[in-house]
């Protein structure tokens, strides 16, 4: 008899709220994202995220997990990390949590960290990745036969870009994201990215494309925060 695993192909971590103000190096460290607890007109307490001073969502947005199956009228875009399940930021509440729905393993990806794309500052943005590509890579050793981390690549500098592929596949990262649409001036057909196409390939790691996560500037997206 075969026994079958169910591997989740699409699952999101939730970020901590210390993340990037804890891990980020030193010179970006008064920039980086940081969460704060905000308070409705009506008092209502809720978790969001800033970047220099601006917010840029809010945490209720990626913690509905369950909720239209449970109550859809529950749904909304305020949370306290507080709310957050343990499943969403601890590596073996998470296998657990999996195996009571019957999936065996999972492939992790960001939630948050879709939207620092349209930073317009790249030193920061790739800062922000390596700092959530650690992470990620420290939460699926708890489990790494059943976790595996999806990396985040800035590829504003395609040669940085292909670097830090290689460190992410040498972390045990099995795949990338790279932003949906490249900066303007650069779209995927320009030559440039050459380099970056046979990395990948050399190091067996695919690339992926999610939805919302446009670099900076690129016109006609659907999802649009202005972080300048």
């Amino acid at each position: 008899m075969t026994t079958h695993k169910l591997i989740s192909a699409d699952s999101h971590i939730v970020e901590p709220p210390d993340l990037y103000t804890h891990r980020i190096e030193p010179k970006y460290r008064e920039r980086a994202p940081r969460m704060e607890r905000m308070e409705t007109p009506t008092g209502r307490k809720y978790d969001a995220w800033f970047i220099e001073g601006q917010q840029v969502g809010s945490l209720g947005a990626v913690m509905q997990a369950g909720q239209r199956f449970e109550d859809p009228s529950q749904i909304d875009f305020l949370g306290t990390w507080e709310d957050v399940r343990l499943g969403a930021y601890d590596p073996q509440a998470m296998i657990k949590e999996n195996e009571m729905d019957g999936v065996w393993g999972a492939c992790l990806q960001p939630s948050q960290g879709l939207f620092w794309y349209r930073i317009s500052d790249s030193g920061l943005l790739s800062a922000i990745c390596r700092v959530y590509n650690d992470w990620i890579a420290d939460f699926c050793r708890a489990s790494p036969d059943r976790l595996k981390g999806i990396a985040m690549l800035n590829v504003d500098d395609v040669e940085e870009g292909c670097q830090e592929l290689e460190r992410c596949a040498k972390l045990g990262l099995v795949g990338a994201f790279i932003p949906v649409s490249p900066l303007p001036d650069r779209p995927y057909r320009h030559p440039i990215y050459e380099r970056l196409w046979w990395t990948a390939q050399d190091v067996g790691v695919p690339l992926l494309l999610h939805i919302g996560t446009p670099r900076i500037g690129v016109p006609g997206c659907e999802f649009t925060i202005n972080l300048d």
